[in-house]
C-alpha cells in the first residue's frame, strides 16, 4: 500500500478557507496568513535554541506589534538577529523556483543565518565556537546524538555535493512536480536533514523549504512550535528509520493546524473587537443622565405602589382595617401566556466565570456571563464545553464546543498534555475572544432595544468624552 493522506480532511479546510477568502476579500486574507508566516519564522529558530520564546512574545511578533524586539532582549541581543533574518525569508519565501539549483540551496542558507556568526562545534576537549560559513557546504563532518544517546551521522563531506545534486535533481523531475504539496514539502524537509550539508542551520533551511512548498501549494507555511519539537525529531527519526507514513502524517498534521488556525483568523477578523464592542455598550448604557432601568425594576415599582395603596386603603377604611393581606411573592399567580414572572434581585456590574460542577469521563462545561448594572442591569450567557474522544487512536483528542457562532476548535494529545502547547494556547485565546465579543455584542444589541423601547435612543452614539462636569443632552 502506498503512502496515504487524508484528502477528506484537506479539501474542507481548502474550501472553507476559500469561501471565507471570497467573503472578506484578498487583503484581510492576506493579513490573517502574515499572522501565520510570522510566527512560523520566530518559532523556527527556538526549535534549535537559538533564543527561548512564548506565546505571548510569539504573537506578538506575528501581529507586528510596537516594541516586539523588546520581549527578546536588548538591541544588541543575538536573538533579535535570528528573528530579523528569518522574518526576512519567510517574507519571500512563497514561490517555488522555476528551477532549484544547488546555488539556490546555499543562498537560502546565506539568508536565514544571516544573523548568525559563529557556530558550536562539541569536540573532544569540549565545546568550541567557530566561524559559521555562511552560503557554503560544510567542510567537517556533522552529527547528532539522538534521544536515546545514539550517533547519528549525516553525509561524509566528500559526499555533500554529489547528495545535494542529487535532491536538486528529484526536485526538478516531473514525477516531484506531480506530487502533493504535503508530500513535497515531506521529501525536501526530510532529505535536507537527513544530508544535512551544512555546518549549522540546516534544520532552518529545511523549515523554510517545506514552508514554500506549502505556502504554494496548501497556502500556509510548515509551522512547528518550539515547546512542541519533540514528536517533529521522532517524525524525522522515524522517516530515517524508513517509516515514512509516519512521517507524512505528522507534515499534513502541520499543515492541517496552520489551516484551521487560518480559518480561525480568518472568523476572528471579521467578528467585532471585545473592546470595541465594550465601549459601544458603555456610550449607551451612559447616554443619559438619568439610569435605564429594567423592565423588571419597572414592575416592581408598580407592585410596590399598588401594595401600598391597598395597605393605605385598608388602614383607612374601618370596615377593612386588618383585613388586606397583600402577597409577598412566595405565592404566586401562574402567568398569563406570553408572561414570566418579575425577577426579584437585581444583578451585580461584574464578569463572571462559572465552572459547571458536574464532570464526567466524557465531558465538562463552562458557563460564562456577562452581566452589567451600568445604566441598567442586563445579562448575557454563553456556554463552552469541551468533549473529550471516546476512540483512543482519534486524530483528535479533545474538541472545544461554544453555542456563539464560533467555530470549534479540535485538539491533538500531543497540544494539551501534559501542558498547553504553544498552538494550543494561542488558538484557544482567539476561540475565547470570539466568545466574549459574541456575549458582549448581545449585550449591545439589548441595550439598543432597551433604548428604543423606552424612547431613549439617539440615531447615533459617539463614546463619551471626559470633561470637567457633565451636562445633561
Amino acid at each position: 500500500m502506498g503512502l496515504q493522506l487524508d484528502e477528506r480532511q484537506h479539501h474542507q479546510l481548502g474550501h472553507a478557507i476559500a469561501d471565507r477568502v471570497d467573503h472578506i476579500g484578498g487583503n484581510n486574507h492576506r493579513q490573517c496568513l502574515d499572522v501565520i508566516v510570522r510566527a512560523a519564522a520566530v518559532e523556527t529558530g527556538a526549535v534549535e535554541l537559538l533564543y527561548e520564546t512564548t506565546p505571548g512574545a510569539t504573537m506578538s511578533v506575528a501581529l507586528d506589534e510596537d516594541g516586539w524586539q523588546e520581549r527578546f532582549g536588548n538591541d544588541d541581543s543575538p536573538a533579535l538577529g535570528h528573528i530579523e533574518a528569518q522574518l526576512s525569508v519567510y517574507g519571500d519565501i512563497g514561490n517555488v523556483p522555476d528551477r532549484f539549483t544547488e546555488v539556490w540551496f546555499r543562498e537560502l542558507h546565506r539568508q536565514v543565518t544571516q544573523g548568525q556568526e559563529t557556530f558550536t562545534v562539541h569536540t573532544p576537549i569540549g565545546a568550541q565556537e567557530r566561524v559559521l560559513p555562511r552560503g557554503q557546504y560544510k567542510e567537517t563532518a556533522n552529527e547528532v546524538r539522538t534521544r536515546s544517546g545514539r550517533r547519528y551521522l549525516y553525509a561524509p563531506v566528500i559526499d555533500t555535493q554529489p547528495e545535494m545534486a542529487r535532491l536538486v535533481d528529484a526536485l526538478n523531475s516531473d514525477e516531484f512536480h506531480q506530487g502533493s504539496a504535503i508530500l513535497q514539502a515531506t521529501y525536501a524537509h526530510w532529505a535536507i536533514a537527513h544530508i544535512h550539508p551544512f555546518a549549522d542551520g540546516n534544520g532552518r533551511v529545511a523549515r523554510a523549504v517545506a514552508s514554500m512548498f506549502l505556502l504554494a501549494g496548501d497556502g500556509v507555511p510548515f509551522l512547528v512550535f518550539a515547546d512542541r519539537k519533540f514528536p517533529y525529531f521522532q517524525a524525522l527519526e522515524a522517516m530515517d528509520r524508513g517509516d515514512l507514513q509516519r512521517g507524512l502524517m505528522y507534515f499534513e498534521n502541520r499543515c492541517f493546524d496552520a489551516m484551521a488556525w487560518l480559518i480561525e483568523l480568518l472568523d476572528a477578523n471579521e467578528s467585532p473587537k471585545g473592546e470595541d464592542l465594550a465601549s459601544e455598550l458603555r456610550a449607551l448604557l451612559e447616554q443619559s443622565n438619568t439610569p435605564i432601568e429594567s423592565r423588571d425594576d419597572a414592575a416592581h415599582r408598580v407592585l410596590r405602589a399598588i401594595a401600598s395603596a391597598l395597605k393605605s386603603a385598608g388602614t383607612q377604611t374601618e370596615e377593612f382595617a386588618g383585613s388586606v393581606i397583600v402577597r409577598d411573592g412566595h405565592d404566586r399567580f401562574v402567568p398569563e401566556r406570553g408572561y414570566r414572572y418579575i425577577e426579584g434581585d437585581k444583578i451585580s456590574a461584574e464578569i463572571k466565570l462559572l465552572r459547571g460542577q458536574q464532570l464526567t469521563n466524557s465531558f465538562s462545561h463552562i458557563d460564562f456571563a456577562i452581566v452589567t448594572n451600568v445604566g441598567v442591569a442586563m445579562r448575557r450567557e454563553a456556554q463552552v464545553e469541551v468533549h473529550l474522544s471516546m476512540a483512543t487512536d482519534s486524530r483528535h483528542a479533545v474538541v472545544v464546543r461554544s453555542n456563539a457562532p464560533v467555530a470549534n476548535i479540535y485538539l491533538r494529545l500531543e497540544d494539551i498534555s501534559p501542558n498547553l502547547s504553544a498552538s494550543a494556547d494561542i488558538r484557544i485565546d482567539t476561540f475565547a475572544s470570539r466568545v466574549f465579543a459574541w456575549t458582549l455584542a448581545k449585550l449591545v444589541e439589548e441595550a439598543r432595544s432597551l433604548l428604543l423601547e423606552h424612547g431613549r435612543a439617539r440615531l447615533e452614539i459617539e463614546p463619551p468624552v471626559a470633561a470637567s462636569g457633565d451636562t445633561e443632552a
